[in-house]
């Protein structure tokens, strides 16, 4: 029997993407940069390739504010301070809170018949103000949880996580 339902935030419950085009113009403005939506997809690749290195141990968490906005002001031919617009991206999706379509349906109907958690390589504190920003913390659920990927280490399928569920969890099993 199913008790309880695990679900990542980015793209599944959260828009991450919309927050991230929003991010992006406004650290672009900040930076007197010229943001047009076209250049978007730039920041998907450039983001994704990031990613799939952070997940492969090639780069770091401690890495990123060095290299996502180095990588995709290179590829549009673009100079500003990289590491001053990844910590002003990072401010905006702290408190970035576009729902995706038909989440909180989902949520409404399975509350109450599971133990909700969700899922995220994004930072902790962030993705929690982003869910309650979003109405998306379960306060009837008895045992909402969150596990969060705390960094890779040289083995990624077994990263360090924050389970605060986890008493909870081994009671409902």
């Amino acid at each position: 029997m199913i008790r309880a339902v695990f679900m990542d935030i980015d793209n599944t419950l959260l828009d991450f993407d919309a927050a991230a085009q929003e991010g992006m113009a406004h650290c672009f403005e900040d930076a007197g940069l010229i943001y047009k939506p076209e250049m978007f997809s730039v920041f998907k690749e450039e983001n994704d390739r990031i990613w799939k290195k952070i997940e492969q141990g090639i780069l770091t968490m401690d890495d990123l504010p060095y290299v996502r906005w180095q990588a995709i002001l290179k590829k549009l031919g673009l100079e500003a301070d990289g590491v001053a617009m990844e910590m002003l991206f990072r401010k905006c999706l702290f408190y970035s809170a576009v729902p995706m379509e038909g989440a909180k349906e989902i949520l409404d109907h399975l509350q109450g018949k599971y133990i909700l958690c969700t899922a995220s390589n994004g930072p902790y504190e962030q993705q929690i103000c982003r869910l309650k920003k979003a109405d998306m913390l379960w306060g009837k659920n008895p045992a909402p949880c969150h596990i969060a990927m705390a960094g890779f280490r040289e083995l990624p399928s077994e990263p360090d996580l924050h389970l605060s569920a986890y008493p909870a969890l081994q009671m409902s099993v």
